[in-house]
């Protein structure tokens, strides 16, 4: 197995790509995330720099995958960590870039890691995946990585790692059949 970056989804296959998006989260699809590519959402200009990693087999397939940029500021994550950035740059450090995995502009709960659960090897293609992220952080002199808005699998898989858990507040409006205003 072997892992690598690369700064645009038309260097992966779109089928190879949604084969290990096995709960078919909308948002971690290849065309949603492509869409965002194609469109200039996410680019240099908006901050968003494409950095996915790969994890291939000896054949050359692609056995997993993370959804991950190497972002300039804050913006479009809704996570707000403009405290630890100032405090950051306060102490003398430079917060940005940093790596993210998250959808951009999408605060939604969903898969970060994609590898098929099938695959007897996923244990360690999921720590390649993980491993990677250090490693990036490391080579490119980044201040952190994030991992925004994930399912309790991934989370309860982190507590083994050298990750940090960041806890939020969110709201969630549930529409209870309301037909009107009057009926809220």
């Amino acid at each position: 197995m072997k892992a690598e970056l690369v700064s645009s989804l038309a260097e992966v296959g779109k089928s190879e790509w949604d084969s290990l998006n096995a709960s078919e989260h909308p948002f971690t699809s290849y065309d949603f995330l492509n869409s965002l590519e194609i469109s200039n959402s996410v680019s240099s200009k908006t901050g968003w720099n494409p950095q996915h990693i790969i994890v291939k087999n000896e054949k050359g397939n692609i056995i997993g995958v993370s959804p991950n940029y190497l972002k300039m500021h804050s913006y479009g994550e809704y996570i707000f960590d403009h405290a630890w950035a100032n405090a950051f740059e306060n102490a003398g450090g430079q917060y940005y870039p940093k790596l993210l995995s998250a959808i951009p502009f999408t605060p939604a709960t969903g898969p970060r890691v994609l590898i098929d659960p099938k695959n007897p090897e996923n244990n360690k293609i999921f720590e390649l995946i993980i491993n990677m992220f250090e490693i990036i952080v490391q080579n490119n002199n980044l201040s952190s990585a994030h991992i925004n808005f994930i399912t309790d699998n991934l989370n309860n898989k982190l507590k083994n790692e050298k990750w940090i858990k960041r806890k939020g507040l969110q709201f969630h409006w549930h529409n209870k059949d309301y037909n009107s205003f009057d009926d809220f």
